[in-house]
């Protein structure tokens, strides 16, 4: 994003920032005031007061007409540097919006850790920042986990990058951080020493003259900071990088909570066939057909069981389980959920979780793979020949 539009048409023109504040010395000049020095006044605010000054000087029907011509020559010059402005920040936003979608597209079906590598990359290259910081939030403690310079060179960098690597900030040290945590908002610095919310040890290490910052939010809560400057000579940081930076975060924060679902779903799978492989691998020698565990206590045995070892309700060892905990430990043995285990026992869910409850207590057991483990380690040593 190109920081300077107003001086692309040669080299020696003066820019729109210099026309104007040469317009705004003519005017002060002219109304006989001094302006009070208010360095984070912005220009279109100090061009709106001088030129309400122009409207009152021209009511006053004892100004000289050749003194009133001056004035109105002058409001007109401030009316256009107020439109060259104006027009410049349309040109930015929709320069911002681009870079943004460039590098929001770039970084699109990362995982996180892939994330924290290059985002601070991006911010560089696609939003033109000279450096940028991508930090995690863990309770109450700001974490600097990467970042990057656009170019090397200086040997301060390496400095900054071991600090960096090494530190975890109490957040209660940082009240510029917490603030952004807080109110899930970006903000900007123009004196990074002079402000009394800044870090005032990771100031000193980044020679920062001036950086925006902005919150990552998952489900509505903070869990990283970028932060991203420009160092003394490339160009200070302005309201439109806040904007640009704030927009950024905003999607972005959807892609780190887009990864995190992703790994969660891919965690839960796994737990999932880790699970059911140990109650596969627990059921794989239970012999079914020296008895049935899961067979209607009231129909006959199976041809070849041993019936000694087989109590009407089960085997000595698992009498004390109902038939229908039984049905339910053989559907649990087969991976099915709890509504799948209510449609084929045509019960309720509720009635399906009172009975894990049952067994969970009876076999005691705090999980559906260890309870199906036990139950047929019960069925196997009942089906030993005696």
């Amino acid at each position: 994003m190109s920081r300077d539009l107003s001086s692309a048409s040669g080299e020696n023109e003066p820019t729109t920032h210099e026309t104007a504040h040469r317009h705004l010395c003519a005017v002060y000049e002219l109304l006989g005031t001094t302006p009070r020095p208010e360095p984070a006044t912005t220009l279109d605010t100090q061009l709106t007061s001088a030129r309400d000054g122009l409207h009152r000087f021209l009511k006053d029907a004892s100004v000289p007409t050749e003194v009133r011509s001056e004035a109105c020559r002058q409001l007109h010059l401030i009316h256009q540097d107020q439109s060259r402005l104006l027009n410049e920040r349309v040109i930015r936003s929709v320069s911002s919006i681009t870079e943004i979608r460039q590098g929001i597209t770039t970084l699109a079906g990362k995982s996180t850790t892939d994330l924290i590598a290059a985002v601070p990359r991006s911010l560089c290259c696609d939003l033109d920042f000279e450096r940028a910081m991508i930090s995690s939030i863990h309770g109450s403690m700001w974490i600097p986990r990467q970042l990057h310079f656009a170019q090397r060179g200086d040997p301060d960098d390496l400095e900054f990058e071991r600090y960096v690597n090494s530190v975890q900030i109490p957040l209660v040290n940082a009240p510029l951080e917490t603030e952004i945590v807080r109110n899930r908002a970006a903000s900007m610095v123009r004196d990074p020493e002079d402000d009394k919310r800044t870090f005032k040890q990771l100031v000193e290490v980044s020679r920062s003259s001036g950086y925006v910052a902005a919150p990552l939010i998952s489900r509505g809560q903070a869990i990283g900071i970028i932060h991203a400057d420009r160092p003394a000579g490339k160009g200070a940081v302005v309201h439109e990088d806040l904007e640009t930076l704030s927009a950024f975060s905003e999607c972005l924060s959807l892609l780190f909570e887009s990864a995190i679902l992703a790994e969660r779903l891919r965690d839960s799978a796994i737990s999932f066939e880790r699970e059911f492989s140990e109650i596969t691998a627990a059921l794989s020698d239970l012999s079914l057909d020296a008895y049935d565990p899961f067979r209607d206590a009231s129909g006959p045995p199976p041809a070849g069981a041993n019936t000694a070892a087989v109590s009407p309700h089960g085997s000595p060892q698992t009498a004390f389980l109902t038939a229908r905990e039984r049905e339910v430990l053989q559907h649990m043995g087969t991976g099915s959920t709890n509504a799948q285990i209510a449609r084929a026992l045509v019960i309720s869910e509720e009635t399906v979780k009172s009975h894990l409850k049952q067994i969970s207590k009876k076999l005691g057991t705090s999980t559906r793979s260890a309870a199906v483990a036990k139950f047929a380690q019960l069925t196997r040593s009942s089906s030993r020949p005696r």
